[in-house]
Order: C-alpha cells, then structure tokens, then sequence
C-alpha cells in the first residue's frame, strides 16, 4: 500500500508521531526509522520493520488494535476529505 502524505508537516513532527504510537511498522534502510527505533527501545514501546520476523511474540491483542487503529485513520481520513467529520473509536 502506499499512502499519499496528506499535509506537508514537518518531519519532526512525523518522527515524534512514530515515537509515541503503540505500535511503528518501519522501514529497515532508513535512517529516519532507525532515529524512531532507538527512541521506542528507550520507551520499551514495540515497533516492526517491513521484511524482517518478528523477534518477540507481540501477541494477538496489539496487533489486532493496530489493524483497528490504522484502518480507522484510513477511513477517517475519507470522511474528512469528502466533508465529513468523525472521530476514531477504538
């Protein structure tokens, strides 16, 4: 999937969101991700990258919330683009 950058934010501001979000799926080659990786570690917060195993069993519960999560932002950022307002439950 390749998902169109909505605002044209800062990436400082993209780096601080990936810190602190339950669970970061990044990117391996990046050092981008590699700053985010080392600052979730710190925080004992969980984070995957595209292409690699899992090395720890993060358990059925916050990868379900994960899914959830990202498809209620996706879903949440329709509405918003065609008018409407929401918010996300999960």
């Amino acid at each position: 999937m390749v998902f169109p950058r909505l605002t044209d934010s800062p990436p400082h501001f993209d780096m601080a969101l990936l810190a602190r979000v339950d669970l970061a799926l990044l990117n391996c080659l990046s050092t981008f991700s590699g700053a985010v990786a080392r600052e979730r570690s710190l925080m004992s917060r969980p984070t995957l990258f595209f292409g690699l195993p899992n090395q720890r069993h993060l358990g059925p519960d916050l990868l379900s919330r994960f899914i959830r999560l990202s498809e209620a932002t996706r879903h949440s950022r329709i509405n918003n683009e065609s008018g409407l307002s929401g918010h996300i439950e999960l």
